[in-house]
C-alpha cells in the first residue's frame, strides 16, 4: 500500500492536532507552531519541514513516530516527534496500518 506525500502529511497533521487534544488543548495548530525533530540529531522545524524530513517515499515509512506536546514546552504549540532506528517498511508494517500508520500519540511525560 502506498501514500502520496498529501496523504502523509495529512495524516501527521492528524497526529498533531491528536497531541495537542490529548494534552487538553483546542485542537487547531498555532501557525507559529515548533517541531523538535528527532530524526538524525535534533532539529526545531515547522510542520512542512518536519513532514518532508519524515517523508521517505510512497512505498517506504518510518515504523513508528511518537508525536506529543513538547514535555518541558508544554503551551500547546511546541512538540516533539520522534523516528524510530528500524529499517522503514511498507505502511502495512507501520504500528497502526489501518488507521495513523507510523504515528504514535504520546501523553506528555
Amino acid at each position: 500500500m502506498t501514500r502520496t506525500l498529501a496523504e502523509f502529511s495529512a495524516k501527521f497533521h492528524e497526529a498533531l492536532v491528536s497531541a495537542r487534544a490529548a494534552s487538553g488543548f483546542e485542537p487547531d495548530i498555532p501557525s507559529d507552531a515548533v517541531i523538535e525533530l528527532h530524526l538524525r540529531g535534533k532539529h526545531e522545524l515547522s510542520e512542512e519541514a518536519a513532514t518532508a524530513a519524515l517523508f521517505i517515499d510512497s512505498s517506504k515509512f518510518y515504523r513508528n513516530i511518537d508525536v506529543s506536546i513538547h514535555p518541558k514546552l508544554i503551551d500547546g504549540s511546541h512538540f516533539f516527534v520522534a523516528a524510530s532506528g528500524h529499517e522503514p517498511a511498507t505502511w502495512a508494517e507501520t504500528r497502526h496500518p489501518e488507521s495513523s500508520g507510523p504515528f504514535n500519540i504520546l501523553s506528555p511525560l
